[in-house]
């Protein structure tokens, strides 16, 4: 039934439609020298050239869809918003390498110590053991009385020895499956994961700058936390814990001879029940052990079907409070799910959600039945709305996307390079515990791992995607993309409240549960029925609607998508866009290229850990329009040929440092695979 960076954010963003955006965006900064919007039909004159990468950043750790049905395709291409024409004139400025410095590394608009640091000052924090060293994991949280959950009439219920030996006895057999799972799809697909890794080592992105906000994955781990928390940051029951790692089959005794057996009529004896739970794995889980987002046996019971209620703990900080409010503002406006103040004490219902400053970041999957309380930590370093806003998305019901069951078609878990005792963490669920309302494969989606997430080596991924042209797209999705709020929308049966609105919403689009007058739109959509381009980000005037043709065409952009700022912006979630169609004849398809992404010059600028200060996102690979896309902001991605599945591409760069520039080559191709435009 459930359901994967973490970058301090200073003001909510509001999901409208599919545009993901701040209320009050950065204020633009007037360029150098002015934008540079192109199209033309040979390439420019001075086409952007290979230059020396910037000196490299410390180590540091760093992760496109399948179809669904849409709109039939008897409507013309869709046409933009009147907002996005690039009436800006060409410039002659020169964007070869020779003339550019490397460019500095991107600055923080808030300081923050390096992470080895804080890591450091956070375990120092922590209360010692009798030895003088400070306590982690399940030592920890009894010295500090913690429980997961709370049960009427039960004073000590918290059941974390329990979970926690359930936890570290079950982990070491998860693991052999997960190896033995790997091994044979490896078998299976050789060829397919040794030219996905072999592409991914050519990719060599620059690691994130050593002061961003830490990951729940990095601050769980510190404090030991992996042995009372599955998968990184989820918390169990005892209940869902016996599930998820049942005892091994007690043997039943031997049965004596008959001619040696002697009842004893005077004797009482109680019966000894030797039935057990099947031993996990990876085709066999128990029900509700593992789950994205699936009916079990305890739905609807345990999903918030009458509001969320929840309370914050009285010794809450005044940055998690904010980073609670504001996850929860965004989670009211793009879905059903209503959040409901309430006192513990005297809620109308129970269980109660209580957000408390733990030695961690962790939440459980949905609703416990049965509990009083089940407690949300959101402790040092987690005061963010982005792991807020994760945490919560467990809460609500969602797993990790990773782990969704039909995960090896899309990725490869390199079990090989897991830390030792972590690789139970990417066990996969199964098609009876996980159901995910067709939704495609999220790479970027909120759920889903950092693609080296407990890497031994952190400079080889553990996540490998098949399809190489998404590779850079895994993970740093910040807050819930347009995938994981339908996702939400459906498991609340949020739409059904617009089943009378006579809104048809195009590209895969949904109607708006709290204004079913307009549409939800996935990235790179828009208007009131997704029939339009995205918007562009306020401020800036860019995109178009163009048209390809049997020759190369070439679009050249530089200077326009971004504010010129030499440090990222405080809101890092606001990230200046705009976005181009380029359009085929009907039953065509669009062969293009990305020639170049970067700025000044330099094709390697942008080239971070999964793209995060800026890339080319492109959609039309697939046949459903509902992901996020694929992202190109590294050298070894550029001039490769690729394919539309119908006669629409969506181009979108996007930027959080300086600009954007990139240019891109396309023409028509053949016949389209199928037809999925409205």
């Amino acid at each position: 039934m459930r359901f994967g960076l973490y970058f301090l954010v200073g003001a909510l963003c509001l999901f409208v439609g599919s545009v993901i955006a701040d209320d009050n965006p950065p204020p633009a900064q007037a360029p150098a020298v002015p934008p540079e919007v192109t199209t033309t039909a040979a390439p420019p004159a001075n086409p952007p050239a290979a230059t020396p990468a910037p000196p490299a950043q410390p180590p540091a750790n760093t992760p496109a869809a399948p179809p669904a049905p849409n709109p039939p395709a008897s409507q013309p291409p869709p046409q933009g918003n009147g907002t996005s024409s690039p009436a800006v004139p060409p410039t002659t400025r020169p964007t070869g390498a020779t003339t550019v410095k490397p460019p500095t590394t991107p600055q923080p608009a808030e300081h923050l110590a390096p992470a080895a640091q804080r890591l450091e000052e956070l375990v120092n924090s922590l209360p010692k053991g009798p030895d003088g060293k400070p306590l982690k994991g399940k030592a920890l949280m009894i010295k500090r009385g913690y429980k997961l959950f709370a049960y009427k009439n039960k004073k000590n219920a918290s059941d974390v020895e329990e979970v926690s030996k359930l936890i570290m006895d079950g982990r070491p057999k998860v693991a052999q499956q997960l190896k033995q799972q790997q091994d044979q799809l490896y078998s299976q697909r050789k060829a397919a994961v040794d030219q996905a890794m072999e592409h991914t080592k050519k990719l060599k992105p620059k690691p994130l700058p050593d002061d961003i906000p830490l990951t729940y994955v990095q601050i769980n781990t510190a404090t030991g936390l992996g042995e009372v928390l599955v998968e990184g940051d989820i918390s169990l029951s005892a209940k869902d814990a016996r599930r998820r790692f049942p005892p091994a089959p007690v043997a039943p005794a031997p049965k004596p001879a008959v001619a040696t057996m002697r009842p004893n009529p005077n004797a009482t004896t109680t019966p000894i029940s030797t039935t057990a739970q099947p031993a996990a794995s990876t085709t066999t889980v128990p029900a509700r052990a593992k789950r994205q987002a699936q009916y079990d046996s305890q739905y609807p019971d345990d999903i918030w079907n009458d509001g969320v209620y929840y309370n914050l703990a009285s010794n809450l900080n005044q940055k998690a409070r904010q980073a609670i409010q504001q996850a929860i503002a965004f989670f009211q406006q793009n879905t059903c799910i209503r959040f409901k103040a309430v006192n513990p004490n005297n809620s109308p219902s129970y269980p109660v959600i209580t957000f408390f400053p733990g030695d961690g970041c962790y939440s459980p999957v949905g609703r416990e039945v049965g509990a009083e309380i089940q407690y949300v930590s959101i402790g040092s370093q987690c005061e963010d709305i982005i792991t807020v806003a994760h945490e919560i998305g467990h809460s609500l019901g969602l797993f990790h996307e990773q782990n969704r069951y039909e995960r090896n078609n899309y990725v490869y878990i390199d079990a090989n390079n897991i830390e030792d005792g972590y690789a139970a963490d990417y066990q996969a669920q199964t098609s009876s515990t996980n159901f995910n309302y067709g939704k495609p494969y999220e790479y970027r989606g909120m759920m889903h791992y950092n693609p080296n997430a407990w890497a031994k080596d952190p400079s080889k991924p553990v996540i490998t995607a098949f399809t190489s042209a998404y590779q850079m797209s895994i993970g740093g999705s910040g807050l819930p993309v347009f995938g994981d709020i339908a996702e939400l929308n459906l498991l609340y049966s949020c739409y059904d409240k617009c089943d009378s609105s006579n809104i048809t919403c195009a590209y895969g689009g949904y109607p708006n549960p709290n204004n079913c007058g307009v549409c939800q739109c996935p990235r790179g959509f828009g208007g009131k029925d997704c029939s339009q381009r995205q918007a562009p980000t306020a401020g800036l005037k860019c995109g178009a609607n163009l048209q390809a043709t049997t020759s190369w065409q070439y679009l050249k952009v530089n200077n326009a998508v971004g504010h010129g700022l030499n440090s990222t912006s405080v809101n890092l979630q606001n990230s200046a866009h705009c976005t181009w169609f380029i359009t085929a004849p009907p039953g065509s398809r669009i062969q293009y290229m990305v020639n170049y992404v970067g700025f000044e010059g330099n094709n390697d600028a942008l080239c971070y850990d999964y793209c995060y200060y800026g890339g080319l996102n492109l959609k039309g690979m697939e046949t459903s329009w509902k992901s996020e896309g694929m992202r190109f902001c590294c050298a070894a991605q550029y001039n490769v040929a690729m394919s539309t599945a119908s006669r629409l591409l969506v181009v979108q760069p996007w930027n959080l440092y300086k600009y954007t520039d990139f240019q891109l080559q396309y023409k028509i191709a053949g016949k389209q695979q199928a037809e999925h435009m409205p």
